[in-house]
């Protein structure tokens, strides 16, 4: 990174990045930090907020694909190639190529630069004088004209995309849910919560709140959250932490759940329906111990396990398979092989 600064120019205020571990580490914070620029990062989950990056990432990704054929494992050896065709490649944004745009040229062609005899063709080069007006040229009528035609083009995207995207806004002190990214499996509820509406940040996430008023960690995107009613929310003082689901009862649509509170004793134990969780986590944890337990005490499943287990052991291959009764079989076994009628079975 530091040898890409020195070679183009270090940033003037920022740069952004997603929340990866190359980008979000101490090494990275102290070296901005050293740098005198200030490190952000988008929201998690939230790709369009930085959008422009991750449209030639999808780009790069769809050339690359198009290389390996299958082959994923040397994508690596593809990165110049796609590197190259994407900087030469005309946008519609720019109507031009990011290479002529940086280096006031066009890129070289592959084609041949040698004549018949093999000596190279001659080329005339730009004297001095020409260079510098050709630069002057660039910053002051090239450069104002991209930068106008870029503005227009993002402004029509962005009324194009509001038009057809309408993001929910959320006040400050509403409640609402959040998807939950990180489901245990696809019966489990899509969103959790609810928590609070701190208040939307520059880029448009929002800070939020749970039930204790503990700040969450990260933003979430608008696209994560869902507004609920107020009425659905449970005073803080009513609200107690659980410690665990230590038994149930009843049957399926009409069960309860027995359960031990954080910092009380087993007297204080309550007879719990799964209405009564704000959290229905803590529910599909006790089922998944509890099914877990199930497999390994049931004496009933270990019984036939051993019992179809045992009779596998007793088989001979299918074609010399005596019928004969199970208790007198080792004995005619061993005296088939002894005569040698039989293979010696493993």
């Amino acid at each position: 990174m530091v040898d890409t600064f020195s070679l183009l120019g270090y940033p003037r205020h920022f740069v952004c990045s997603d929340n990866g571990s190359e980008f979000k580490n101490e090494i990275l914070e102290n070296l901005f930090n050293a740098m005198g620029i200030d490190k952000r990062y988008t929201t998690p989950y939230h790709p369009s907020a930085n959008g422009a990056a991750e449209r030639y990432v999808q780009s790069a990704k769809k050339i690359l694909a198009k290389f390996l054929e299958g082959a994923t494992e040397d994508w690596h050896h593809y990165i110049p190639s796609v590197q190259l065709m994407i900087n030469n490649k005309i946008f519609t944004r720019l109507q031009t190529t990011p290479f002529s745009l940086m280096f006031a040229r066009n890129i070289n062609d592959f084609i041949e630069y040698r004549d018949d005899a093999g000596e190279l063709k001659k080329k005339e080069y730009l004297p001095h004088d020409e260079l510098l007006k050709r630069i002057d040229y660039m910053s002051q009528v090239v450069f104002p004209a991209i930068q106008d035609r870029t503005d227009l083009y993002t402004k029509r995207q962005k009324e194009k995309a509001d038009s057809k995207n309408r993001q929910s806004i959320f006040p400050e002190g509403s409640y609402v849910m959040v998807r939950d990214r990180e489901q245990y499996n696809s019966l489990s509820p899509v969103y959790k919560g609810p928590y609070r509406v701190v208040r939307q940040v520059q880029g448009g996430a929002y800070i939020l709140r749970d039930v204790d008023e503990t700040l969450m960690s990260r933003n979430y995107s608008p696209e994560e959250l869902k507004l609920i009613s107020q009425d659905e929310i449970i005073p803080k003082d009513e609200l107690y932490e659980i410690e665990a689901i230590i038994n149930h009862r009843g049957e399926p649509g009409n069960r309860e759940y027995l359960v031990r509170w954080k910092n009380y004793s087993k007297d204080d134990d309550s007879w719990l329906t799964a209405e009564a969780f704000t959290d229905p986590e803590s529910i599909n944890i006790y089922w998944r111990k509890l099914g877990k337990s199930i497999n390994q005490n049931d004496e009933v499943v270990k019984k036939k396990n051993n019992e179809a287990e045992n009779n596998k052991k007793q088989k001979l291959p299918s074609d010399y398979a005596p019928n004969i009764p199970n208790e007198d079989y080792n004995k005619v076994k061993k005296a088939l092989i002894e005569k040698q009628i039989i293979m010696k079975a493993p």
